[in-house]
């Protein structure tokens, strides 16, 4: 769809660009960019990251950003107090979407 005053396409969701040329990237139940981040540009997801909406990742934005867990991907995996690293260490465990907390199997 054009507006006619000044030309400009209006895109239907999930798709981007001066002619609407550019499709976005959708997740398994077809949701724009998980519906956890905006398309931009070429056609790429740039993901929430903020403690209001969560912290994602992925090219999708359909993962926890990494040092994020949760469904909602807001509470910050556990650091070790020795070295600073997530969980320990990768050797020690993982911080894995959607558990709270390291996995330490």
């Amino acid at each position: 769809r054009c507006q006619r005053l000044t030309g400009a396409c209006e895109c239907d969701s999930g798709f981007i660009g001066d002619r609407c040329e550019v499709q976005c990237p959708r997740d398994g139940a077809n949701r724009v960019c998980a519906s956890h981040g905006r398309c931009i540009g070429s056609g790429v997801c740039q993901c929430d990251r903020s403690a209001s909406k969560g912290y994602f990742g992925g090219r999708v934005c359909d993962v926890c950003a990494e040092g994020y867990s949760s469904m909602s991907c807001d509470v910050p995996c556990p650091r070790s107090v020795v070295n600073g690293e997530i969980c320990g260490g990768p050797s020690r465990g993982k911080c894995w979407h959607p558990v709270v907390g390291c996995d330490c199997a």
